[in-house]
């Protein structure tokens, strides 16, 4: 009886504590197979999200780029209307002015026309007092005239001006597209902000027996008219100088030549 109780102890011992084991070890497995599963399955849902996502990213960045094309195409039309409204705003728009003393309008401004200067005798009192650039294609009006009754015109020439002395004097109507346009004595820089179409010196009638004309800017780089040598003293241009007193020295300088510029903005 004895034996046979010490003998399903044994048997107890060997075979029930190791089946004990395997169990919790199967269990084991299956838990990690069910968390192994469980992550596959939200990795695989996860995938799934990404995927729509993904494609509606890459959506939103093509319709980003095809609208920003689309507003450059606008830019570029509205620029192009613009400049097609400045354009039309300044056809015939801005001011003009006379080059003495040139057959040729400066760079960026148009021709009107090309002329010749003249004005009133320099030794009579009567007439205009402005210098004129009159055009090479007179219209004429037959009206008839009393004697002595009228004003006179004459052509113009260069006095004691180099090379140029006694030679006609040529001019040019210019249009420059900006609003204003002004002569500055005294410089031949323009100020701040303005642009320069020429620069010269000044020049007027003779100061001491001569009538009265007005102050004009010579260009610098002066012409003789196409007509030439005449040598008749109509209209005459004489250089302008400084006289010291009532106009102050320094900045000005006694007996030199004045300076001038023509300017537009």
């Amino acid at each position: 009886m004895t034996a046979i109780f010490l003998l399903c102890l044994a048997v107890s011992s060997v075979s029930c504590t190791p089946l004990k084991t395997q169990t919790s070890s199967d269990e084991r497995l299956e838990r990690s197979d069910d968390n192994v599963f469980s992550v596959k399955e939200e990795t695989e849902d996860l995938s799934a999200v990404k995927l729509p996502a993904r494609s509606q990213e890459r959506k939103r960045a093509s319709t980003v780029e095809q609208h920003t094309e689309e507003i450059d195409q606008l830019r570029r039309s509205l620029r192009s209307l613009e400049d097609n409204l400045r354009t039309k705003r300044g056809a015939g728009e801005g001011s003009t002015f006379v080059r003495w003393g040139r057959k040729t309008c400066p760079s960026g401004t148009s021709t009107v026309y090309v002329g010749i200067a003249g004005g009133k005798q320099h030794n009579k009192k009567g007439s205009g007092t402005n210098r004129l650039c009159l055009t090479k294609s007179p219209v004429f009006d037959y009206t008839s005239l009393v004697k002595d009754q009228y004003g006179l015109v004459y052509g113009a020439e260069y006095q004691y001006i180099g090379s140029h002395h006694d030679h006609n004097v040529p001019c040019s109507v210019c249009l420059v597209p900006k609003a204003a346009t002004i002569m500055v004595p005294g410089t031949k820089y323009c100020p701040s902000g303005w642009t320069r179409q020429y620069y010269g010196h000044l020049t007027s009638a003779q100061y001491y027996d001569h009538y009265a004309t007005e102050y004009v800017c010579l260009d610098n780089f002066r012409e003789d008219e196409d007509s030439g040598y005449t040598n008749e003293d109509g209209l005459l241009f004489y250089y302008v100088i400084a006289r010291c007193g009532s106009l102050p020295c320094p900045p000005y300088r006694q007996s030199k030549v004045i300076t001038c510029a023509v300017c537009s903005k």
